[in-house]
C-alpha cells in the first residue's frame, strides 16, 4: 500500500486503489483555493531565495517597510493590507504580492535588499517596487489609509507605465 504524506494537513495518508483519485483531487482542490487565498505575510529570507519578490519574479511587490521595533504598525495596517490584496487576486492573473519587511526581524530579507532600501531611501513606509525590472515607487500618502495605497498600486499597474525610480541589481 502506499502511504502519502499530506503536506497540507502534515499527515500521513493511508489510500487504497479506488480512493487514490478522490484523495488527489482533494488535494489539488485545497491547494488551488490557497492559492486564491489573499495573504499578507513578512518577506523572509527564505521566501526571497524561494523566488518571492526576487530578480526573477515578474510580479509586482508591494512592500510595507517598518523600522526595528515596530512590529505593533504591521498588526495595525494588516487587515488594510489584506484587503488590497483580495483586490487583486480578483484579477485572474493576480499580479501583485503584498507583503512586509521587518527591518528589525532576524528572518527578514533586509540584508537581500539593501541596495533597494538605500535606493529608496525608505525605512518606514510603503513601497511598489517590480523586481525584475529593478523599478520601484515611494507611496508617498498616509500609510493608514488603505483606499489612497490602493489608488496607488492601481493607477501604476493599470496605466502600463514603468515605475520610476531604478536601482541597482541585488
Amino acid at each position: 500500500l502506499p502511504a502519502l504524506f499530506d503536506v497540507q494537513t502534515d499527515t500521513i495518508v493511508v489510500k487504497k486503489g479506488p480512493d487514490l483519485r478522490p484523495f488527489f483531487v482533494s488535494v489539488v482542490n485545497a491547494f488551488r483555493s490557497q492559492q486564491k487565498e489573499a495573504k499578507f505575510e513578512e518577506l523572509t529570507t527564505e521566501l526571497y531565495r524561494g523566488g518571492v519578490c526576487s530578480s526573477t519574479d515578474s510580479k509586482f511587490c508591494l512592500l510595507l517597510v517598518v523600522p526595528p521595533g515596530a512590529k505593533d504598525r504591521v498588526e495595525r495596517r494588516k487587515s488594510s493590507f489584506l484587503d488590497i490584496s483580495k483586490e487583486f487576486k480578483k484579477d485572474g492573473n493576480d499580479p501583485l504580492r503584498v507583503l512586509y519587511l521587518d527591518l528589525g526581524s532576524e528572518k527578514s530579507a533586509t540584508a537581500q535588499l539593501q541596495k533597494l532600501l538605500q535606493a529608496a531611501g525608505l525605512s518606514d513606509g510603503v513601497l511598489l517596487w517590480r523586481p525584475k525590472r529593478r523599478r520601484f515607487e515611494v507611496f508617498q500618502g498616509d500609510a493608514d489609509k488603505s483606499d489612497e495605497i490602493l489608488n496607488f498600486v492601481r493607477s501604476a499597474l493599470d496605466s502600463g507605465r514603468s515605475l520610476p525610480e531604478r536601482h541597482d541589481e541585488l
